[in-house]
């Protein structure tokens, strides 16, 4: 990204389903890099109506990305191997199973 101070560039983009689609930015706030997966509500058709940002996402610095991608690589994997999953939490509630 460029050196702006405060930019957003998108960088993909897929629909979610017929109203709405998950967009990726990056962006830049203050000198920091952001990855943001939002997801946005799609304009009427046929209407000005233009596309609108929701509050559902995930903002985080540009340096955790890779934790992101691995956290997404081991959901694919979990998915893969059946529908048992197990959850894990960083706090102290330790980890659990869901069937």
């Amino acid at each position: 990204m460029r050196e702006h101070e405060n930019e957003s560039r998108l960088v993909a983009e897929f629909d979610k389903n017929s109203m709405e689609l998950v967009k990726v930015h990056l962006t830049r706030w203050h000198n920091v890099d952001y990855v943001d997966v939002r997801v946005w509500v799609k304009g009427e058709p046929g209407s000005s109506g233009a596309e609108q940002p929701t509050t559902r996402g995930i903002r985080i610095s540009a340096e955790l990305l890779p934790d992101l991608r691995s956290a997404i690589d081991v959901a694919i994997e979990a998915l893969e191997d059946g529908p048992k999953v197990e959850i894990v939490h960083d706090g102290a509630q330790g980890s659990r199973e869901s069937r």
